[in-house]
């Protein structure tokens, strides 16, 4: 999240850049981010970011004082994992923060709701140029199936601006959503392709961008087995959209996970590819054998990384997974 996504007031103490957490807590906090609103049960509801600066984690509070998750919470005590998730879709009602100029808001979506919602489906775009014209598209893939059997998509987009829903018609099955720059969104499957979909607000076009095929010592682990099927790819791939160009990064370990050893070295390699580019360019790499703790570490207190035939400190002795690239 960038200080625009943020500064819904004006204030100039938010950090350029924060980590948000995605899983939300419960409680209040009343500050410069608190937009307020109603449910569709008719009951008060707050919603607040508390920001921090990184490595600090921001967190999203909602506080919904006459709800029964609130009253549930208000019993027991303050847990580090609370179970409310930050777009709310699975509950009698579906809440997404708007940011921009003026003062923080909340719209709730109005009924009839797309069928099958789900959190992690949801994309929330924001258009205009930061004016009194600015508003925000709800964008959710609903699925179905077509008159030859096939399995079809259509995008369900609600407007800010005309408070309404409406139907587009491109095809998806997404695991992570973000928006790209001029006024697009993109679905990632990690495990092969990007789905994009330009001008969501006009005439969608849509464009599907394939990953790079996996690295050689992850087909075994996490390739395509006999029944079609393979894990999440999570743990070893992230995809991002920053200055102009789609980013994918992918970690291989050299010893799987189930072998008995104490070194699990890995590589992790970097492709970037512009939109409208035919292939990824590998721009860098890096190798665990290379990396060096921190001089702060010192070996008495992290025994665990210590590598007592080198006389160091190695990353190698650290199981390492689910790269994180910043956007």
């Amino acid at each position: 999240m960038r200080e625009s996504a943020v500064s819904a007031s004006g204030c100039s103490n938010f950090p350029a850049w924060v980590l948000l957490d995605t899983v939300a807590k419960i409680g209040r906090c009343k500050n410069e981010t608190t937009a307020q609103g109603t449910t569709s049960a008719g009951l008060h509801i707050e919603v607040s970011f508390e920001l921090v600066d990184p490595p600090g984690l921001s967190r999203c509070v909602i506080y919904c004082p006459e709800s029964d998750l609130t009253a549930r919470n208000s019993k027991t005590p303050p847990s580090p994992s609370p179970s409310a998730c930050i777009t709310g879709a699975d509950g009698a009602f579906l809440l997404v923060r708007v940011a921009g100029p003026g003062t923080p808001s909340l719209y709730l979506l109005p009924q009839p709701y797309p069928v099958h919602l789900l959190s992690n489906y949801v994309g929330v775009l924001s258009c205009g140029g930061g004016d009194a014209s600015e508003h925000c598209l709800v964008v959710v893939p609903e699925r179905w199936i077509g008159p030859d059997h096939r399995l079809m998509y259509d995008l369900q987009v609600f407007s800010t601006k005309i408070q309404s829903w409406s139907t587009k018609d491109p095809r998806f099955d997404p695991t992570k959503v973000f928006s790209v720059a001029g006024g697009s969104l993109a679905w990632v499957d990690v495990r092969s392709r990007i789905l994009l979909c330009k001008e969501v607000d006009d005439d969608p076009e849509m464009l599907l961008i394939q990953l790079p095929a996996l690295m050689g010592a992850n087909v075994q682990e996490f390739g395509v087995d006999s029944d079609d099927c393979s894990p999440p790819m999570d743990p070893i791939r992230d995809v991002t959209f920053r200055n102009g160009r789609f980013r994918f990064i992918e970690m291989e370990s050299l010893v799987l996970l189930s072998d008995s050893t104490s070194q699990r070295p890995w590589t992790a390699a970097m492709f970037e590819r512009k939109v409208c580019s035919e292939d990824w360019e590998r721009c860098c790499s890096v190798d665990s054998n290379d990396l060096m703790p921190a001089d702060s570490c010192f070996p008495y207190l992290f025994p665990e990384i210590y590598d007592y035939e080198e006389k160091k400190l190695t990353l190698n002795r650290v199981v390492s997974f689910l790269p994180t690239l910043d956007q």
